[in-house]
């Protein structure tokens, strides 16, 4: 049972160490090996309707439109670098801290919410007869069975 923690704490740690080391770390080769054009097509074509979105919005202007879909005729998508690459780990960090403090959160509820309150007992078992009563129980208590009240009342 203890092997999950471990095994997910060790998943954190390498997802930590990966983003950080892809943070520092230049950007991949611009020409990619073949087995894999054919996904850098469909991600050229991705970012095509994005930019043309993008210049729908008005989010861009016509320069920079024809710039970006220059560079896309060429094959070359711009990657983020320097702060956007570090606000974009940033965000990822912080929307996974998100979600897991609400799964907690949700876990928390649901625990409580399935606890009873009071002591558990078996319905099976009989009550032990022998067991000494509380003395709230019984009233109550007498000097002579509690003993003095103060050890200088004894002497």
């Amino acid at each position: 049972m203890s092997a999950i923690p471990v095994l997910l704490g060790a998943l954190l740690v390498a997802g930590a160490v990966y983003d950080t080391v892809r943070l520092l770390t230049p950007a991949e080769p611009r020409w990619p090996p073949p087995t894999r054009l054919r996904g850098r097509r469909a991600g050229l074509e991705a970012a095509e309707c994005w930019l043309t979105g993008l210049r729908l919005h008005g989010r861009i202007d016509a320069a920079t439109y024809r710039r970006r879909m220059a560079a896309l005729a060429r094959g070359r998508r711009t990657s983020p670098t320097g702060r956007q690459a570090y606000l974009s780990v940033v965000h990822g960090y912080t929307t996974a801290f998100q979600w897991g403090a609400g799964i907690l959160t949700a876990g928390a509820a649901l625990c409580a919410a399935l606890l009873r309150p009071g002591h558990l007992r078996c319905k099976d078992a009989p009550r032990a007869a022998s067991a000494p009563a509380r003395p709230s129980e019984t009233g109550p208590v007498s000097e002579t069975e509690a003993g003095p009240a103060s050890p200088a009342a004894g002497s």
